[in-house]
């Protein structure tokens, strides 16, 4: 096991500083400040934190299970720290459970690890919500709006999940 100070972000072997109560680096406490973690990395990992100016849309981080490559969304209330190409940290009460195959993610810790995308990725997706569930908009429906409301639609597609037009 390695333990890495949450304060100066030092990796220690955990039994270098066995029966320590303060970190050597930067003297913060062990019990509040100091995260463990499995060498063998976690169950979840997480691949970009989303930040919008819309208050429309949730901020969140998108994570996903090592084990079925399942992605899913947790918004940024339920973190106590980001760190963005690094980390990020849940709060103590937050469990996190993959909806693919239901294993529990353990430790608060989730490291970083850009995921690998299948070829069926490059499908269009949403620049929302990364959904490839998409709804064309048609040159009938353009048309009709242009005439009805007036006003240019220059969008080709809708998502299904969020409702955003692109």
């Amino acid at each position: 096991m390695k333990i890495i100070c949450e304060s100066c972000e030092t990796v220690f072997k955990s039994e270098t500083v066995k029966g320590m109560t303060n970190c050597p680096v930067c003297g913060a406490a062990f019990d509040s400040q100091m995260e463990e973690v499995e060498e063998e990395g976690s169950l979840m990992y997480f691949d970009k934190i989303w930040r919008f100016n819309s208050p429309e849309t949730v901020d969140a981080v998108s994570i996903y299970c090592r084990e079925c490559g399942k992605q899913q969304f947790l918004e940024l209330k339920y973190f106590n720290k980001l760190v963005d190409g690094k980390y990020v940290i849940l709060q103590s009460a937050i469990v996190v459970k993959c909806e693919g195959c239901g294993k529990e993610h353990k430790p608060r810790k989730i490291i970083y690890k850009e995921k690998d995308y299948p070829n069926d990725q490059l499908l269009p997706h949403c620049p929302i919500c990364n959904s490839t569930k998409l709804k064309k908009i048609t040159l009938t429906s353009k048309i009709m709006k242009t005439a009805l409301l007036g006003g240019y639609n220059n969008r080709t597609y809708e998502c299904i999940n969020c409702g955003y037009k692109f």
